[in-house]
């Protein structure tokens, strides 16, 4: 009774160990999942690229484990695509939080049956859009000016604070400014406001040549953008003509 028993205990023990050890580790062996993003990528907020369905074993009930891919081109995973890249720390994530974004990226989750050497691309690959140019991400700068125009002297529209980007400082920012002689809003089609030559990129404005109260803007973007967007103040330059300072007084004699 002893020695039936125990070889019924053997053999169980045996067969469980075998089952294990010996997954199906072909892509047949296991039920691909689906994952998902909505929206855009907001440097603001956590994102996260979640399950829509797990992976599964095709039989048994062999744990499943997952690695996270990335790329910037959107092509398809074949073995050997030099366009994907392991997601560092993303290994058993059945979903991936996203963060430090600066480009459209592209993911794919695989999974495998544990004790496999190889993990299978899922059913789908998952878009997450990330927008540099739109005017949420931009923080404007602001420029101050002091005093009046000064014909005799070198005048500056100063940078109080520089623009930046929300995705952070690997994300360059350029400038442009802008001039009216009207203060008026700047906005889109106004057609006092033109561009003063020559300020692309400068973050402080020299000023020359003015012959009455002049109102400047300096505008953003990010590097590669279309579209530049306006900062938070307009700053008023005042031109006085009518100082006895700027006034060069001629000679008479008799």
């Amino acid at each position: 009774m002893k020695t039936f028993y125990l070889t019924v205990v053997w053999l169980l023990f045996s067969l469980t160990i075998t089952g294990y050890a010996q997954p199906d580790c072909t892509p047949s062996g296991i039920l691909p999942g689906a994952i998902a993003f909505s929206g855009s990528y907001n440097p603001f907020a956590p994102n996260t690229v979640t399950s829509v369905i797990p992976a599964t074993p095709a039989a048994g009930q062999t744990p499943v484990e997952y690695i996270w891919l990335k790329s910037l081109v959107n092509v398809s995973n074949t073995v050997g695509n030099p366009y994907w890249s392991v997601v560092t720390g993303s290994q058993n994530m059945v979903q991936l939080g996203v963060e430090g974004l600066t480009q459209t990226t592209y993911f794919i989750r695989c999974s495998r049956l544990q004790g496999c050497p190889t993990y299978w691309g899922e059913s789908n690959v998952v878009q997450v859009p990330v927008d540099l140019c739109s005017l949420n991400y931009i923080h404007p700068g602001s420029i101050n000016f002091t005093g009046n125009f000064i014909p005799t002297a070198t005048n500056v529209v100063q940078s109080t604070e520089a623009a930046s980007s929300a995705f952070g400082p690997s994300v360059r920012v350029e400038y442009i400014w802008l001039r009216s002689a009207v203060n008026t809003p700047n906005y889109v089609g106004n057609q006092y406001w033109t561009v003063v030559p020559g300020s692309q990129n400068q973050v402080s404005l020299t000023l020359s040549g003015l012959t009455k109260t002049t109102y400047f803007i300096r505008c953003s973007r990010p590097v590669s953008c279309q579209m530049y967007w306006g900062e938070t103040n307009i700053v008023e330059v005042p031109v006085d003509l009518c100082s006895p300072n700027y006034i060069h007084p001629g000679a008479i004699s008799f």
